[in-house]
């Protein structure tokens, strides 16, 4: 259809057009901030001690709910290659969380100059003869293998021109026991995620770094190089357009610190106290209904300066919208012990948490502290679920 001295304008043309339309399609909290990493970045300058701690307790639960939509994971539950117009939405969901790609758009292994500055690659290694993962299944047709690493690499890496945001560092997963038919997640697949990244507001000099602190990544390909920050495991797949309820477990071990310029502000230990138990929940026939279900489990935030623990569990089951990864309902309760002791509460709508919480010190002094808990948007659209 078109000749191949335009094929290089053509995908220019599509990556730019595309990127303009998930401008604009993306929620104001997809613009703002792209992980929780931000919330904890903003709650820097207003130093609510025990906010920073349930952000750090509530960055790996909002995290799953995010990366099972991307890079097409969700694809491979359902168990439905998606087509040509879905395709190019997908990779236009691509280009507006990781930036262009003015050379292979369909290629599973790419890097690129970020539009702000930096750079990003992602590289795909596996322990079968051919290295394919979802993004591969969604763009080229090729059935992923029984398992592989995805390593992703940020080098100060600004997405957008007129951003302030950058992200440095590593992530890393590795997919194991996937099935070699759709669907290709079943039961016993496990997600192992090592992290070891960074993320910066330079106009401000605050950060906020995300490292793992379980056991190092081991794969028989590639060379991972992080420690095991989350560990994903299913043990109810319910495929295709069955009605129900598919779930999973997660697994948490990581450190999240906040500097101010070169000064430490926080440091938290944030670990699992029992596994998270998660659903995803596609009974009703109206994707725009479905739901993912943060059901039990418990977490655990110490506070290594001010020597605090907040433990957070679940009191009614929290369901973030499959659409756009965003809290409706639900509710957690959490303890304060230490040098600080209390208890609190957080009710979840309209895709965000009002917490509430009475604290007292180690001097005996009381207060009564309340706010609210943004979360970013994963901004899906519905032909990728």
């Amino acid at each position: 259809m078109f000749s191949n001295r335009f094929l290089p304008y053509l995908r220019v043309f599509l990556s730019a057009l595309i990127s303009v339309f998930f401008l604009f399609y993306c929620s104001p909290g997809d613009k703002g901030s792209k992980t929780n990493d931000l919330i904890a970045l903003s709650l820097l300058t207003n130093r609510d001690q025990i906010a920073e701690a349930l952000t750090s307790a509530m960055d790996p639960v909002s995290g799953s709910m995010e990366g099972l939509s991307g890079e097409g994971a969700s694809v491979a539950i359902r168990g439905n290659r998606i087509t040509w117009p879905e395709r190019i939405s997908s990779i236009g969901h691509r280009l507006w969380n990781k930036g262009p790609d003015f050379g292979e758009l369909e290629a599973y292994n790419f890097s690129f100059n970020c539009w702000g500055g930096g750079n990003y690659s992602r590289q795909v290694a596996s322990t079968d003869t051919n290295a394919y993962d979802f993004l591969d299944y969604i763009l080229n047709g090729n059935n992923p293998s029984s398992s592989f690493l995805v390593s992703k690499e940020f080098g100060n890496c600004k997405f957008l021109p007129f951003s302030n945001w950058a992200v440095d560092g590593l992530t890393e997963n590795i997919w194991s026991n996937l099935s070699g038919s759709s669907p290709f997640v079943q039961n016993g697949t496990n997600l192992k995620i090592g992290v070891n990244r960074t993320i910066q507001n330079s106009s401000q000099e605050i950060s906020v770094k995300v490292t793992g602190t379980g056991a190092p990544l081991s794969y028989g390909a590639g060379t991972p190089t992080t420690n095991q920050a989350y560990s994903l495991t299913w043990n109810n797949i319910l495929t295709g357009a069955s009605p129900g309820i598919s779930s999973y477990s997660q697994d948490v071990s990581v450190l999240r610190e906040g500097y101010s310029g070169s000064d430490l502000i926080f440091s938290h230990q944030v670990s699992s106290l029992s596994s998270l138990q998660y659903g995803a929940d596609r009974s009703d026939s109206n994707p725009l209904s479905w739901y993912r279900l943060w059901s039990a489990g418990s977490l655990q935030v110490i506070h290594v300066e001010k020597n605090f623990t907040l433990t957070v569990s679940v009191d009614e089951p929290v369901k973030w919208k499959y659409v756009d990864c965003l809290p409706r309902a639900g509710k957690v309760s959490f303890t304060l012990s230490g040098d600080l002791t209390g208890t609190g509460t957080v009710s979840f709508s309209s895709g965000s948490g009002y917490y509430v919480y009475t604290v007292t010190d180690s001097d005996g002094n009381n207060s009564t502290e309340q706010g609210n808990l943004d979360f970013s948007s994963c901004s899906v659209p519905l032909f990728i679920l």
